[in-house]
């Protein structure tokens, strides 16, 4: 059982991908314009795709559709701002696992464990009832939503506004897997989450 994954090649449609992807590009997007650059924000779209939009839609169509994802200009004394909006408070825990982890971890289970082991692990007979036996891959660490998106602000490098709307849904308040079982037959994970960020970024 994993727990949330991330890594190369991940799903960045701004409709239908999860969280740690979505921030990723949203970010990209606002640090491009932020900088002016529709071009950028042309490519990235014509890259990763996005609904009611094309790279050939027209800069103010563009801006109207990523506005719905919370990505917005604020024009105030003559200065213009780009803001994120994200939803809910920012306050709900999640865990991330690089997915070369997750490979990694499946391949050392297929040669360190044997259902056998769980059989005789748990005192049970060939006529019990067998429950509960699988084994939960995770870091065993977890981060808030609001931290990991200013972790990810630093490493694209948006100098632009990040909010959060309270009055959207946050979702379950935490995610964290107990690894136990993974950490006592001696895996744990490689990929620090920060150094995992980095690397997609510099992907992207």
């Amino acid at each position: 059982m994993p727990t949330n994954l991330y890594g190369y090649n991940d799903n960045y449609h701004l409709d239908n991908s999860h969280v740690l992807p979505a921030l990723m590009r949203k970010m990209h997007l606002s640090k491009y314009i932020d900088e002016g650059d529709m071009q950028a924000v042309r490519k990235d779209i014509a890259k990763y795709g996005a609904n009611e939009i094309t790279a050939q839609s027209t800069e103010a169509e563009i801006l109207g559709y990523l506005n719905k994802h919370g990505i917005s200009v604020v024009h105030q004394s003559g200065s213009k701002t780009v803001k994120l909006e994200l939803w809910g408070s920012g306050s709900p825990l999640r865990e991330f696992l690089w997915s070369d982890d997750m490979a990694d971890a499946c391949v050392f289970l297929m040669e360190h464990r044997d259902f056998t082991d769980i059989i005789e692990s748990m005192n049970l007979t060939a006529d019990s009832e067998i429950r509960n036996c699988h084994i939960n891959i995770g870091t065993g660490k977890e981060i808030t939503i609001r931290e990991l998106a200013f972790m990810i602000k630093d490493i694209v490098g948006f100098k632009g506004e990040i909010g959060f709307d309270k009055t959207k849904p946050d979702g379950t308040p935490r995610k964290l897997l107990n690894i136990s079982k993974l950490r006592s037959l001696g895996w744990v994970s490689n990929m620090e989450l920060a150094d995992g960020l980095k690397e997609i970024h510099s992907q992207y």
